[in-house]
């Protein structure tokens, strides 16, 4: 009986106590690192991506060697399938899924405990959609319904559900399942992220109401900075529209988020969802200035200026129909954004089609002109080449006041404007003067 104590009581605290803590230390590094891109669907879970978890694998094996040591020196204490759900979810963090698969089968087969086991087959759930493996995490989900879980075990389960519906483009099955998971979660964070994706699934899916009226209760219940100040801003684009006083109200909330200094850092993300506010009343013009803002504004994320590009360069081709300005913007987009962008690989397939289809485009319309000009007579003809000629004098003594201007507004940076990169050779491709990024604009 004393030996039981003693291996029980020195594999929870020598052991599964301190590899329990490094793994929550690990998996809050992982979650803080883990980067968010408010223009999508934030994430339910943070990155496994090998690529982005190597970082933490010095703290992920450490978990791994302390639950080993409860494993290895005390085997039938009763902390023993508590300590393999441990390795497993080390496993599953650094992207070895088969392993983890592995530990987790084990830990459900082993365990006396029922709520171990329905841990280690709601982790094992988990592994399988991170697999992409729909069918077997169909059949651990189908099995949970038969039992009863604990609040935590529920948690999870609920937020797999979601993150599989997700993946399976089902938005309505994934909210329902926030809802059940959101109620019962104790992190208040993590409470505010899951209202907050549920709120973009709402808005994704044009329910605005919805989406309205939790953004709402986001911003009242005191959330992280971040998700405050985007679910404000989101605020914007879900309010309906019933006359122009709303129209005039959202125009003054955004211009109120710009003022606000702690906003300082977000000015090309207020900008940017200004020009989408702009586009949904068809204001192209307006949507491009305030794209032009976005990509002049200094900013903690810099990859939110390839999104500016890329919505200039979508007005440019789908409203506009101006393709040569189109296939620059687009390829200014392409040059900045990540390549693990899920909006990288659509963006580039256009832009070589673009820039393919407006050399093309400009052969045309150039014939065209040269066919027009030759049929013209001759004191015709030196009336247009004049005009002409005047014209594009004005042009670019109008573009030197505007890079005379910038340089007087910003004297110690290289001067790069949203539009003037489009003549400017300094901003072409193997230029030593490239913009503050060190990326090729236009």
């Amino acid at each position: 009986m004393l030996g039981k104590v003693y291996h029980n009581t020195t594999a929870q605290y020598n052991a599964y106590y301190l590899g329990s803590e490094r793994l929550t230390a690990a998996e809050g590094k992982i979650t803080k690192a883990s980067p968010d891109d408010y223009n999508h669907i934030l994430t339910l879970f943070p990155s496994t991506d090998t690529t982005f978890t190597t970082q933490f694998r010095p703290e992920l094996e450490e978990v791994i060697k302390k639950a080993s040591f409860a494993i290895k020196k005390h085997p039938k204490s009763k902390w023993t399938s508590d300590s393999y759900i441990l390795v497993g979810k080390a496993r599953y963090f650094l992207g070895e899924y088969d392993e983890a698969i592995r530990t987790f089968r084990f830990a459900n087969t082993s365990s006396k405990k029922d709520q171990v086991k329905y841990r280690a087959q709601v982790w094992l759930m988990r592994c399988f959609i991170a697999q992409g493996d729909y069918e077997s995490a169909d059949a651990v989900s189908d099995l949970l319904k038969k039992v009863k879980l604990n609040k935590n075990n529920a948690i999870h389960l609920f937020l797999n559900r979601a993150e599989y519906h997700l993946q399976q483009k089902d938005t309505a099955l994934a909210i329902n399942n926030l809802k059940l998971a959101i109620p019962i979660m104790k992190n208040k964070d993590y409470q505010a992220r899951a209202r907050f994706i549920m709120a973009q699934l709402y808005q994704a899916t044009n329910q605005s109401k919805q989406a309205f009226e939790v953004y709402n209760r986001i911003v009242k219940h005191n959330p992280p900075y971040e998700l405050g100040f985007y679910s404000k801003l989101n605020l914007g684009q879900v309010t309906e529209l019933s006359n122009t006083d709303d129209k005039a109200r959202i125009e003054k909330y955004f211009t109120k988020l710009l003022k606000d200094p702690k906003n300082a850092d977000f000015k090309d993300k207020i900008y940017y969802e200004m020009a989408r506010f702009a586009l949904k009343q068809q204001q192209y013009e307006p949507a491009l200035e305030y794209l032009r803002q976005s990509t002049k504004a200094t900013s903690i994320n810099e990859s939110q200026k390839a999104y500016s590009h890329l919505l200039a360069g979508k007005i440019y081709y789908e409203n506009l129909q101006k393709y040569n300005l189109a296939a620059a913007y687009y390829d200014s987009a392409v040059q900045i954004m990540p390549p693990i962008s899920v909006d990288y690989q659509a963006a580039s397939e256009r832009r070589d089609i673009l820039k393919e289809f407006s050399t093309h485009y400009t052969t045309v319309q150039t014939q065209d002109s040269l066919q027009a000009l030759a049929r013209l007579d001759s004191a015709s003809l030196n009336k247009r080449l004049a005009a002409i000629l005047e014209k594009r004098a004005q042009e670019r003594l109008q573009q030197e006041q505007q890079l005379k201007q910038q340089a007087a507004n910003q004297p110690n940076q290289n001067v790069s404007n949203f539009n003037s990169g489009l003549n400017n050779p300094g901003n072409r491709r193997g230029s030593n003067n490239s913009n503050s990024g060190g990326t090729w604009v236009f």
